[in-house]
């Protein structure tokens, strides 16, 4: 969970640098100015706010670890059940945070259709949806799907795609499951130049850092036993 929702961080940055360049108004509401040229040059916090958005957005993940750990087989139905859950779960947890309650609504809908006729979880009656964040959600959710379909090391439990099968479908969920406007920045080729990397060396690399963090704290387990 921690390598993948660096990777949503990551590639959800690339899309929205890529964005700001073409339609900088994408980010009006969400930096309160419909200038441009200050939301160009305001791209750093651009970039931070995407970011966090996508560190943040499977925060509800805590409350099924038991579930989430559960590898190299598929999930039992009712298991599956409580991972749904997830969405509405880190939703509550970043509203409770004025810090944190920006990136609430990406939490909540990142698995929910651009369009809103399908996807998970069933929104709160009191929800009220902030359109100044819709792009953190849009972003989000390609960003997402981007990383869980292709990764073929931490998901043993199904088959990775291609990249070139995951444009396509991307395409067939044009303004239905995917946000149009973020889907067409995959006709940029700096863009899938970046995408692929660090679906490539960029992966690879965070899951050696992890391997070696835990090797790190393993380590650190077996000489505190030795001391004792």
């Amino acid at each position: 969970t921690y390598i993948h929702s660096q990777m949503v961080a990551r590639l959800a940055e690339a899309f929205a640098m890529s964005l700001a360049d073409r339609q900088p108004e994408r980010f009006a509401g969400l930096l309160g100015t419909g200038n441009p040229a200050e939301i160009w040059r305001r791209k750093p916090e651009i970039e931070q706010i995407v970011r966090n958005a996508g560190l943040f957005h499977d925060l509800g993940k805590l409350m099924c670890l038991e579930t989430v750990t559960v590898y190299n087989r598929r999930l039992f139905d009712t298991e599956f059940d409580i991972i749904r859950n997830h969405p509405m779960g880190g939703y509550q947890m970043l509203l409770g945070d004025p810090l944190t309650e920006m990136y609430a609504q990406s939490a909540l809908m990142h698995h929910r259709f651009y369009d809103g006729t399908r996807g998970y979880p069933d929104l709160p009656e009191n929800f009220v949806r902030n359109p100044n964040l819709d792009v953190l959600t849009d972003l989000i959710t390609v960003a997402d799907s981007m990383d869980a379909a292709t990764d073929v090391v931490g998901r043993g439990y199904s088959a990775g795609i291609s990249f070139e099968q995951l444009v396509k479908e991307y395409r067939e969920g044009y303004n239905t499951r995917y946000a149009g406007y973020v889907v067409d920045l995959l006709d940029d080729p700096g863009l899938v130049h970046s995408l692929r990397e660090i679906l490539d060396t960029g992966r690879q690399e965070l899951y050696i850092e992890c391997y070696r963090r835990f090797q790190q704290e393993l380590g650190r387990e077996r000489n505190s036993k030795d001391a004792d």
